[in-house]
């Protein structure tokens, strides 16, 4: 018998061992790690959006947040008139992992945990109304305290009060007890933040989004980046697609291939960005999952972070990456606000965007360095340089008008560097075989301060100690040749 065999063993005896979990320790799971306050609200309307898209006319659907006081409780409620729940199908807002949605269609919801999570992760109780048409409506509530008490998972259903007003078709969920910050900034956060997650969701045939009354604005992703005008030559977007398919088991418990896509859109941001935002935004079925990640950037993987040096190529680059297919292969969370490196189309994506990343450095970048080494002698230009000369040349030929540009170019560094004057400072000497090495001590400020001097007017991205004297003799000569001396050929022989 070796080592090993035990593992195919056949077992003897057995016995049934009790293992129904109480309701306080699923709910203290659920809840540990918590949702943002936004990623919690933005559960419910990912819901609303589902139900929507059932129906024959998702446009006319509306779905509203508004923030509310009672008394000294805070509460959010999101509503829909997206055709509301049967009350036999209660048990979609309460059974932990049910779900209505079929795993192999391309949704947004999918594990059927986070209506139940979310909640109670920022609230105290999450109250739920709904009717269906021509069916008797129900409300239930998950209550914190109740569930620490529970020792079954039962809930009861209840008629809706007559005083909760809800029409046929309208589904209500109020977040009661929320932190009082939830009042902080609305509705003016929430209408960005909401504007961001689905601003590749909301369209002309889609359900539309109202936070207090307000109309939530889609902002495209595509908008940070320079366009094909305003980008330098070749550094326009550059957009790329790959489809795999990938074994899937349906609601039959049948397994078959499903194909997954992931499209990736490369581009030059008109500024660097210094705080961690350069890289990604992730979209799966076209809702937001990831507002900035360096995956792919730095060969960086979920385990093993890495951030781009700030004055890194790196930090220029945007990637929107929209990744499509069955729910159920996404590559999130079952919270929806990060990527899961288990998902089986994690590597996929990964891959793609490392590609991507690359050859758009290569086969874009490179190109427009080479030609300013080549035609105007810079010896290390990075992007601010190339962007910059991109403007000069444009502005020159006419091709950019300065008065209609886009405001987050006009105010770029780059875009202002190009509309002054191109500084000059004397040619530096070349090195020959008639060369004296001099030596002597100097202030290390006064050295570090000379070289941001000569830095900051020959684009020079490094300069030597070395090129520091030869530029500094060469300046003095210059100046005693101009007032008229005739010694600065003795001197330099001395």
């Amino acid at each position: 018998m070796t080592d090993d065999d035990y593992l195919h063993e056949k077992p003897t005896g057995g016995e049934r061992v009790p293992a129904q979990p109480l309701p306080k320790d699923l709910f203290k799971g659920y809840v540990r790690g918590g949702y943002e306050l936004m990623d919690a609200v933005a559960e419910y309307i990912d819901n609303s959006f589902e139900q929507s898209l059932r129906g024959s006319r998702p446009q006319s659907v509306v779905i509203s947040v508004n923030v509310g006081q009672d008394g000294l409780k805070t509460y959010i409620a999101i509503e829909d008139n997206a055709g509301g729940c049967r009350w036999e199908d209660a048990v979609l807002f309460i059974q932990p992992g049910k779900s209505g949605v079929d795993p192999t269609s391309q949704g947004i919801s999918r594990f059927g945990m986070g209506g139940k999570v979310a909640g109670l992760s920022v609230a105290d109780k999450v109250m739920v109304y709904s009717k269906a048409p021509a069916s008797r409506g129900f409300f239930v509530t998950l209550d914190r305290s109740e569930l620490l008490a529970k020792t079954d998972w039962d809930f009861v259903k209840f008629d809706i009060p007559p005083r909760a007003l809800i029409k046929d078709g309208v589904t209500r969920v109020v977040l009661y007890g929320v932190d009082k910050s939830a009042h902080s900034g609305y509705p003016a956060t929430y209408l960005a933040r909401l504007g961001d997650k689905y601003g590749l969701l909301l369209s002309s045939n889609s359900p539309s989004i109202k936070v207090g009354g307000s109309a939530v604005v889609p902002s495209s992703p595509f908008a940070e980046i320079l366009t094909d005008d305003e980008a330098p030559d070749g550094c326009g977007p550059r957009v790329t697609s790959q489809i795999r398919r990938f074994p899937l088991v349906d609601q039959r418990g049948l397994a078959s291939p499903h194909d997954v896509a992931v499209k990736v859109t490369v581009g030059l941001l008109p500024e660097r960005s210094v705080t961690g935002r350069a890289g990604g935004r992730i979209y799966c079925n076209r809702r937001q999952v990831v507002s900035y990640t360096e995956l792919g950037l730095l060969e960086a993987t979920a385990a093993e972070p890495r951030r781009a040096h700030p004055m890194s190529d790196q930090v220029w680059l945007r990637a929107i990456v929209e990744v499509t297919g069955p729910a159920e292969l996404m590559p999130w969370t079952n919270r929806k606000d990060r990527l899961d490196a288990s998902a089986p189309t994690y590597e996929f994506l990964h891959s793609e965007l490392t590609t991507s990343y690359r050859s758009f450095l290569h086969d874009c970048v490179r190109p427009q360095k080479l030609r300013l080494k080549r035609d105007l002698g810079i010896r290390e230009p990075d992007i601010l340089i190339v962007l910059r000369e991109s403007y000069r040349a444009k502005l020159g030929a006419h091709s950019l008008d300065p008065t209609t540009i886009r405001p987050r170019i006009k105010t770029s560094k780059a875009f202002q560097d190009a509309r002054r004057p191109p500084m000059t400072v004397p040619p530096v000497p070349t090195r020959s075989p008639d060369t004296k090495v001099l030596s002597g001590e100097v202030e290390t400020v006064k050295i570090r301060k000379a070289k941001e001097i000569v830095r900051s007017v020959s684009d020079q991205a490094d300069v030597t100690d070395a090129d520091l004297v030869r530029t500094m003799l060469s300046h003095f000569l210059s100046c005693k040749f101009a007032s008229g001396s005739q010694d600065g050929s003795d001197e330099s022989d001395s």
